[in-house]
């Protein structure tokens, strides 16, 4: 496991690590003490022990050579914590073999980040050192600790990684991390898959416990594993007290829960472990004697590294059109764990691509995969935007639209888009607007324009409830999208079985039907080919309604965005949900991202309740005082255990 997070300051990031995991005078200490690594190290002369006067002001940006660099950001801290059961046999049985094994594994996976995660800033954007530089570009203090904050057996290493790194040029220069939090599983990942594979050279078979590649020695008991995980399940229970989830909420509730260790001796603290063990009926003395007499015990049977490679290729496609390639190697190693190290997978992808199954692309700076598949799936979609161009009759002529959307309280943008649907020639046409703008309330009056002529509407939305939504607010009959493509589907084989005479009255029928998509932005690839796809063997048009910026595609893919440019489009933008001044600058400034600006705006309406019971029960009074009003009236919170008071309340009124 790979956690990573912030330096807060410089002295007290070298009191902590030199200091977080000490043992009493006349214990083995050695080890206490941190290393240094990378290359950029050494490139500073920094080699062996840490000095902690080096290290700080490293941290403070002062490099040996004398260059003195303006940041608030000391570095970063990358864990690398290894699974309990190997914890188990190295701090409380002793093997050191398998804490060598540790060390490598944290050495290889930042290898791999040096090369292919590091970067800067510099005019224009990003600039990549793994391109340019192979990579050899950071500086870390490596300190391995031994136990947890609870004093459970608990090996892990704090890669201290400081906020320099060296340019092209020589120049030394501070770091982006964003992309070592993008690849932060993949470095979990690369750690636990060396790790994994010499455990079995040791002779400890492996069992993996979770998709993402988590596994334990097949020889340590699950009881044992979970009595020595008390850490865990203080975070666990600080964070379910919260009603938080994810990696972030974890780092805040360790933070949150964490207490100082407290001196020991590391014999008597593993002999306290080691009859902890025999309380749950394990001899560790005897597997490892085991582990050591029977050797190697990687499995012999070979390894089908392609198929770990489609599973990988096939479940990043589920989601993304497109994928940086360190994901697709993260998931291989994951469905490989055990069985595939750094290098074989490496080799595996490389071959696979050569294949012709994997076509390079990039996702912003960053090297991408992305399949021949999902590509033919939006070149056909965008070729049928094009083929759609003039292939339609328009409903009426402007002159008609206009006379009468003139007796409507359309604004002016809104009008523009209700003449587009109705006087357009192309199959294909799109209605942009941020929240708030009316896309939807424009609609009913597109509606009635061509209903007036004889047209069928279908509303097409993400699920049921959203259906229901588009169908009150705009008059249209709506039902979901895959409800919509099913049935679609089951007229398009009706329409090529048919015979001649009813084939010719089906596609008139079909023809005057328009398929209002609403959220576009939300449909991937895959059903975006489909909608198209049928809507021009059926004849069908499509009004595509969204907002590319709001809401990413649920399935791979954004091809929405990728219409767009090919389609004719009218975008709203006068705000009409808001009535009040400051609400619609409010909102205007959280759509330009100046959330403080926003939330500025709002501070006239807001009230503070700093204390939980009081601000619970003030939320279920508004809601309460709202009457009739109560069903478009939402209470918003943080915390799933407050969302649970909150509708317990809700539900006695």
């Amino acid at each position: 496991m790979l956690t990573i997070s912030r330096l807060r300051d410089s002295a007290a990031a070298v009191s902590y690590y030199e200091k977080d995991d000490y043992y009493t005078a006349g214990s083995e200490s050695s080890d206490a003490q941190g290393q240094w690594w990378g290359a950029a190290a050494q490139r500073l002369g920094l080699s062996g022990a840490v000095d902690p006067d080096s290290f700080k002001n490293l941290l403070d940006g002062k490099l040996p050579d004398g260059t003195s660099l303006k940041t608030t950001q000391p570095g970063w801290d990358l864990t690398f914590s290894a699974p309990k059961s190997v914890s188990i046999m190295v701090e409380a049985f002793g093997d050191a073999r398998l804490r060598e094994a540790h060390e490598r594994a944290v050495k290889k996976a930042l290898a791999y980040l040096q090369e292919h995660s590091t970067a800067y800033r510099q005019r224009g954007g990003w600039a990549w050192e793994g391109r340019q530089r192979q990579g050899d570009n950071l500086v870390a203090a490596l300190f391995e600790h031994h136990t947890s904050r609870n004093m459970d057996p608990q090996l892990h290493t704090h890669a201290v990684m400081a906020n320099v790194t060296q340019r092209a040029d020589g120049r030394w220069v501070a770091l982006e991390s964003k992309p070592f939090y993008e690849d932060q599983k993949l470095g979990g990942m690369i750690y636990r898959a060396e790790l994994a594979a010499d455990a079995q050279r040791l002779g400890y078979a492996v069992e993996k416990t979770a998709r993402d590649g988590s596994f334990e020695l097949a020889a340590v008991p699950k009881p044992l594993i979970e009595a020595f995980s008390t850490r865990r399940e203080d975070i666990e229970r600080a964070m379910a007290e919260r009603g938080l989830t994810g990696a972030k909420a974890a780092e805040q509730a360790a933070l949150r829960t964490r207490s100082g260790k407290q001196p020991y001796s590391r014999e008597a603290i593993a002999e306290h472990w080691k009859a902890q063990a025999q309380e749950h009926g394990f001899d560790g003395d005897r597997v490892l004697a085991d582990a050591l007499k029977t050797g190697d015990v990687t499995p012999t049977e070979r390894f089908d590294d392609t198929r770990a490679i489609l599973d990988a290729s096939d479940r990043l496609s589920e989601s993304e059109a497109a994928f940086l390639r360190g994901d697709l190697l993260r998931e291989t190693l994951a469905n490989g764990v055990g069985r595939l190290r750094l290098a074989d997978a490496s080799a595996a992808v490389r071959r696979y691509a050569a294949g012709g199954a994997l076509r390079e692309t990039r996702l912003g700076a960053r090297d991408a995969w992305t399949t021949p598949k999902a590509l033919e799936q939006e070149k056909r979609t965008l070729e049928a935007v094009q083929r759609g161009e003039n292939a339609m009759s328009p409903v009426m002529s402007q002159r008609e639209a206009a006379a009468t959307l003139a007796r409507t309280n359309l604004n002016d943008g809104q009008r523009k888009a209700a003449t587009l649907i109705a006087t357009s020639r192309d199959r294909f046409i799109g209605v942009l607007g941020r929240p708030g703008t009316g896309k939807t309330y424009m609609l009913g009056s597109a509606r009635q324009l061509l209903e007036s002529r004889g047209y069928t509407l279908k509303g097409l939305a993400g699920n049921a409830d959203a259906a229901r939504q588009l169908a009150r607010e705009s008059g249209i009959e709506s039902s979901t999208l895959r409800k919509h493509l099913n049935a679609a589907e089951r007229a398009w084989s009706a329409l090529k079985n048919a015979d001649p005479h009813e084939a010719a009255k089906l596609r008139v029928e079909h023809e005057k039907e328009a398929w209002v998509l609403d959220e576009a932005s939300q449909v991937g690839s895959a059903d975006m080919r489909k909608l198209s796809f049928l809507a021009e063997r059926l004849g069908a048009r499509v009004i595509l309604i969204g907002d590319p910026q709001q809401l990413p595609a649920i399935g791979a893919g954004k091809p929405f965005a990728q219409m767009l440019p090919l389609m004719k489009h009218i975008e709203l933008d006068e705000l009409r949900r808001q009535t009040r001044d400051e609400h619609k600058a409010a909102l205007r400034a959280a759509i330009q991202g100046d959330i403080p600006a926003a939330m500025a705006r709002l501070k006239p309406d807001t009230r503070e309740t700093p204390d939980r019971d009081q601000r619970l029960k003030a939320i279920l009074e508004h809601w309460r005082a709202a009457g009739d009003d109560r069903a478009q009236t939402l209470m918003l919170t943080a915390r799933n255990v407050d969302k649970t008071a909150l509708n317990d309340g809700a539900r006695d009124i």
